[in-house]
């Protein structure tokens, strides 16, 4: 899942270095069944190290009932790295 787009399009930022907490709550609060920005929230908190942190992975656990795939979105980078097409000889 490439989270760089939902950034750019809810916050018009490059990254999620760009955005605060609140910013991110805010967002949550209107549009609260949107999943991503509830992982992307998450993401945030998790590299404040935020009081709510716990409370929040609960309520994005909903939205991604695999955890394990949550773990890997939380422990993925930004951007996926660029993979350049292999040379044709």
């Amino acid at each position: 899942m490439e989270l760089t787009r939902t950034i750019q399009f809810y916050f018009r930022q490059p990254s999620l270095s760009g955005i605060t907490v609140s910013e991110l709550e805010k967002a949550v609060s209107r549009y609260p069944y949107c999943g991503p920005l509830h992982l992307l929230l998450l993401k945030k908190q998790v590299q404040e190290r935020h009081p709510d942190l716990q409370k929040q992975f609960e309520k994005t656990s909903i939205y991604f009932p695999n955890s394990f795939l949550l773990n890997e979105l939380l422990r993925a980078p930004e951007a996926p790295p660029k993979v350049k097409p292999a040379a044709t000889p």
